[in-house]
């Protein structure tokens, strides 16, 4: 009970905080944010068509410059004058269900930065923030699982994300988790159980306050794999049962935060707004999970929402040739025959060279955490089969962890051994031939 009590103190202090740090984006005069905000939406408007599907023209990749507008829209309230500052911070120019968070980083940006600046500030940082997790990884672990981090990052189409601010929110949060994360467990060389807690809390609000369902997931799925992965090569806790109970508990946490954080949202915005915003909320969070999903243009057909359409299209959208309208078989076989390969021989590597049945058991959380993406699809089901062009990156998650459990779970040492007793034994073949 004590362990709650902390937790619902360090909820209640981050609550204010954001909260605060909202209204103080709001004090920002109008009249510095206006010009460049409204430059960069006449920008996205006169390019959309030419910028929505830039980077290799597929699902992976393509820009989401549709919510960027939303975003430079909100940024200029267009609420009455005479309102109070706490009205336009929750108002949102009429798009109130969301914290809108971002406005803490975009409003003061704008004041001093174009949108094209800003998608170059971006770029820097995501440059910088990959490389210093890269080495990070590399010095606290290995250079396979170093490796497996930067393979994740190109499956999610990495060089796109500065591109749409929409993308970059979550990363940033990522980055900063496991960042975190790693200064914890190199100033104390262990990270107790409410702490992590406390961190998975707080890393879910602040998902909730900033991100507009883009992929929130990665936020949880990704830190998780890393404090995982010190409890099990670091910690030297390789128990199977503990690790799963610690992840549920850590997820658990990360999912109150997320919801915790958005629903008070929906209630302290009631009385200033004088609108019942739960009503909304919920009939909303319907829409998105088993909703029915429009066909062509306005005014088409409505079907109900498939898990397996969700599902596919967001697999899809991980693979390089996904096109921008149609899946067509002809373009998914080579690679389907590449993977089916590469499956083939892993699994005759397992079979030959896997490492003790222990080491295999306490690998068995990273397998489940796998599965992460996979189940908030079969949550936001509707969601995932509208927008699977940025929905996909919570895969990261299952890239990375598979990843982790080829490299750990092989003796790949054993088996360059063994190449290299091959390549002395036709050596000396080829010398008698002689």
């Amino acid at each position: 009970m004590k362990a709650v009590g902390q937790l619902a103190k360090i909820f209640l202090i981050t609550l204010l905080i954001l909260t605060g740090l909202l209204i103080m984006a709001w004090l920002i005069p109008e009249t510095m944010v206006y010009d460049h905000a409204k430059e960069g939406i006449k920008l996205l408007k006169e390019n959309e068509e030419a910028w929505e599907e830039h980077f290799t023209y597929a699902w992976g990749a393509k820009l989401d410059n549709t919510t960027d507008l939303i975003m430079l829209d909100r940024a200029v309230s267009t609420a009455d004058k005479s309102k109070s500052i706490f009205y336009k911070a929750f108002y949102c120019n009429d798009y109130a269900r969301y914290w809108h968070g971002y406005l803490i980083i975009l409003r003061p940006l704008l004041s001093v930065m174009s949108y094209m600046q800003i998608r170059y500030l971006y770029m820097a940082i995501h440059m910088i923030a990959f490389v210093a997790i890269a080495l990070k990884i590399e010095k606290r672990f290995d250079r396979k699982m170093m490796w497996g981090w930067v393979v994740s990052m190109i499956a999610v189409n990495f060089v796109a994300l500065p591109f749409s601010l929409q993308y970059s929110w979550v990363f940033f949060i990522m980055y900063g988790v496991l960042c975190y994360i790693d200064r914890c467990y190199g100033k104390n060389r262990r990270i107790d159980s409410v702490s992590a807690a406390s961190i998975f809390l707080v890393t879910g609000m602040l998902t909730s306050f900033i991100d507009l369902l883009t992929a929130p997931l990665l936020t949880l799925g990704i830190p998780l794999l890393y404090f995982l992965m010190i409890r099990i090569r670091l910690e030297k806790e390789v128990s199977c049962k503990r690790n799963i109970v610690m992840m549920t508990a850590l997820s658990a946490s990360w999912a109150a935060g997320y919801i915790g954080c958005w629903a008070m949202k929906w209630i302290l915005a009631i009385p200033i707004l004088k609108e019942n915003l739960i009503a909304e909320a919920v009939m909303r969070i319907g829409v998105q999970t088993k909703g029915s999903v429009e066909l062509g243009a306005s005014g088409g057909e409505n079907v109900s929402s498939s898990l397996f359409k969700a599902l596919a299209y967001n697999v899809y959208a991980l693979l390089p040739p996904g096109l921008t309208h149609e899946i067509e078989l002809d373009i998914w076989m080579p690679f389907f025959v590449v993977i089916f390969i590469c499956i083939v021989i892993l699994a005759i590597l397992f079979v030959r060279f896997h490492e003790s049945t222990d080491k295999l058991i306490s690998y068995i959380p990273i397998g489940i955490l796998m599965l992460y993406p996979y189940l908030w699809y079969a949550v936001t089901t509707r969601h995932a089969q509208v927008h699977p062009m940025f929905t996909y990156r919570d895969q990261i998650i299952t890239v990375m962890g598979g990843w982790i459990i080829i490299s750990q779970c092989i003796r790949w040492s054993e088996i360059r051994k063994k190449r290299g007793q091959w390549s002395n034994e036709e050596d000396k073949y080829n010398d008698s031939l002689l």
